[in-house]
């Protein structure tokens, strides 16, 4: 998200299998300088040179990783470089970036700035339309068979979700949407109690040390490998 907010608006992505995180990582930062320190990054920018982030994490027995870049030579948009995979723009409709159910947007942020309200831009995270539409089909399953338990209890799942901006505008809505059902299904009975405020997410230091680069994560993947001839 923060990649996004400073301009590294073009992003492809793809997974790998651990064993081949080595090579992945050197290949990358031979044709896109990965690894550059951020005033590194702000030396070649004046030159005319894109800056590239490398995102990567463990998931289910691969590795999933992401490019984004700023314009610039030996970037995602230079026609020269060689990329690694299909280039789309975070900004365009069809081609935000996605990981796992969640989408990364554009949202319109409103605050108060000399006693008027003021809006501005921001990243943020949200549900993707398949998931909003399953967690929407199954509050109103839960509300037609009168399962109130079921339906107090997805609304509780919704609500442990990362409250980024776009992700808690969605679950209030759903929330909405969950009393209104109640009601039109069992005008009759005991209406949903209201839920108390949901939490804003802050943004905090996750790292105790310095994040952990493609090659850290390689050399771990590599000690963890039983030693050759012994079964895995």
């Amino acid at each position: 998200m923060l990649h996004a907010q400073s301009g590294h608006t073009a992003w492809t992505a793809d997974e790998v299998l651990p064993r081949h995180l080595r090579r992945l990582a050197v290949k990358l930062d031979t044709h896109f300088h990965v690894s550059r320190a951020p005033h590194q990054r702000v030396y070649y920018k004046q030159r005319g040179e894109a800056s590239v982030h490398l995102v990567a994490l463990p998931e289910d027995g691969h590795v999933r990783w992401v490019l984004m870049s700023t314009r610039g030579r030996h970037g995602l948009l230079d026609r020269a470089a060689s990329m690694p995979g299909a280039v789309q723009d975070l900004r365009a409709r069809g081609q935000h970036l996605r990981w796992r159910s969640y989408e990364l947007f554009r949202m319109q942020k409103r605050y108060h700035q000399g006693g008027e309200v003021a809006t501005d831009e921001t990243w943020s995270w949200r549900l993707g339309q398949d998931a909003y539409r399953a967690h929407e089909a199954m509050l109103v399953e839960r509300s037609r068979k009168h399962d109130r338990a079921a339906l107090v209890a997805h609304l509780e799942t919704l609500r442990a979700m990362p409250m980024f901006a776009g992700v808690r505008a969605q679950v209030a809505r759903l929330e909405w949407e969950s009393r209104k059902l109640w009601r039109k299904f069992h005008p009759n009975s005991e209406p949903l109690a209201p839920q108390s405020t949901l939490p804003i997410m802050t943004r905090l230091p996750i790292y105790g040390t310095p994040a952990m680069t493609l090659l850290d994560l390689a050399a771990r993947h590599e000690a963890e490998r039983p030693p050759a001839g012994l079964p895995s």
